[in-house]
């Protein structure tokens, strides 16, 4: 939200997309305590994503997310329903994905 006016809500970082068609991209989704690391799941895919968001170099004071390391596959790699759940821990440090 909004610190100054309360009253909006604004985006933080730039926009994550998806990366292919029908992988369900954002379908269950975790937030860290800070909001500084975001788990996203993209179930028609079996996968799940980690992105941490990074204050970009400059002065006007934006941020982009950054995907930290590759993909997170299920065991079959598809229609397994791996990424109907997901959770981060408060710091941030440990995610918990389920089926």
């Amino acid at each position: 939200r909004d610190k100054v006016r309360q009253q909006t809500w604004k985006p933080i970082g730039s926009a994550i997309y998806g990366k292919k068609v029908n992988e369900e991209f954002g379908k269950k989704i975790a937030l860290s305590y800070d909001g500084s690391v975001l788990v996203v799941s993209a179930t028609g895919y079996g996968l799940v994503r980690v992105f941490r968001l990074l204050k970009n170099s400059g002065t006007d004071g934006s941020f982009s997310w950054a995907q930290m390391g590759p993909d997170i596959k299920g065991p079959t790699g598809g229609d397994d329903g791996f990424g109907q759940a997901v959770g981060v821990t408060d710091d941030g440090i440990t995610i918990i994905v389920g089926a």
